[in-house]
């Protein structure tokens, strides 16, 4: 049986991580957060708003946390192809009706 508290991660501390954080805080779970590398001010908005929290990185967070939270926006979470993937199927070709003009068409 686990004795320690049940610690939460959050991946995104915008305004939805920092407000889930909140609420993870006072609900008795330890927090983790990752944010995006480089992304100024990090620090401060985490010592200054969640000072119970740890800042870890992304690789971390997945290690520690029971339960993990994407508080991210959808672009973000956007994967590019593979370049070499091969194409998706595509249904039959869809062919538009050329109208002949000596039948008076428009």
């Amino acid at each position: 049986m686990k004795t320690t508290a049940t610690t939460i991660g959050i991946v995104g501390v915008g305004k939805l991580g920092t407000a889930l954080g909140r609420l993870v805080i006072d609900a008795g779970c330890e927090l983790a957060l990752a944010g995006r590398p480089g992304q100024p001010m990090l620090d401060l908005i985490v010592s200054s708003l969640l000072p119970e929290a740890q800042l870890v990185d992304f690789a971390e967070l997945a290690a520690r946390a029971d339960i993990t939270i994407l508080a991210v926006p959808r672009p973000a979470l956007a994967v590019p192809r593979p370049a070499l993937a091969e194409p998706r199927p595509r249904g039959p070709p869809r062919h538009r009706h050329r109208r002949d003009e000596r039948l008076g068409g428009h």
